[in-house]
């Protein structure tokens, strides 16, 4: 299969207290706009919105099921998209996709360095440029920053970014309070921060440029 970009999110629900050591993850993304149920050994999860993570898993075996929308006329039965046991390793995601048509996708990708908050300064590589191409192509078909800003988020979380890349991510958010936004949230998660005046370009007002100039210089 084609390699997925890692998606993650500060979601809706951490389900598992963090270890010291970096355990197994499972993630659940939804691109679908659908309502879903997502189950994990018999326990259910509702309402989490595009993006789940459950992480620091020992690794074993999980029943995993994942419920459509309802059933209309009162029924509250729902079709399953995805039903099944799946081996979670050490250090490494599991990724359960739902595309916008509601097909499911699954992929698995190794754990590199440290989880991103156990240090300010990156440890790891930018994302390369095939991930990156899947993670901007996925963003720029949602219509509404609304759906973006939390799609992107999830990635920025566990992954780091060249200011160039950052550059080209921007314009895909309609309103320069969003631009704004994502600018001071991915520069946390940027490697070669003595490049990121370069991001400066993409923004329409010089208020907006003298904000970002603002945070860089308090960043800590």
């Amino acid at each position: 299969m084609k390699k997925i970009f890692t998606l993650f999110l500060l979601g809706c629900s951490t389900l598992f207290a963090r270890a010291q050591a970096i355990e197994g993850v499972i993630s659940f993304t939804n691109l679908s706009h659908k309502d879903i149920l997502i189950e994990v050994d018999g326990k259910q999860y509702a309402d989490c919105g595009p993006a789940m993570t459950i992480r620091n898993l020992s690794h074993g075996l999980y029943k995993i099921k994942v419920y459509g929308r309802k059933f209309q006329r009162g029924n509250n039965k729902r079709p399953i998209l995805y039903d099944n046991t799946v081996w979670v390793k050490s250090r490494v995601f599991f990724d359960i996709i739902i595309n916008r048509f509601g097909r499911i996708f699954v992929d698995e990708q190794e754990i590199r360095g440290r989880w991103p908050d156990d240090d300010d300064q990156p440890v790891s590589r930018a994302m390369d440029d095939q991930s990156f191409q899947i993670f901007f192509q996925t963003i720029k078909k949602e219509n509404f920053d609304s759906a973006k800003m939390p799609m992107a988020k999830q990635v920025i979380d566990l992954n780091y970014f060249t200011a160039e890349q950052v550059k080209q991510l921007l314009p895909l958010f309609d309103f320069e309070d969003n631009k704004l936004d994502m600018a001071k949230y991915v520069y946390g998660r940027t490697i070669d921060r003595q490049n990121y005046f370069i991001v400066y370009s993409v923004f329409n007002f010089n208020s907006s440029k003298e904000k970002l100039v603002e945070y860089l210089k308090n960043y800590k």
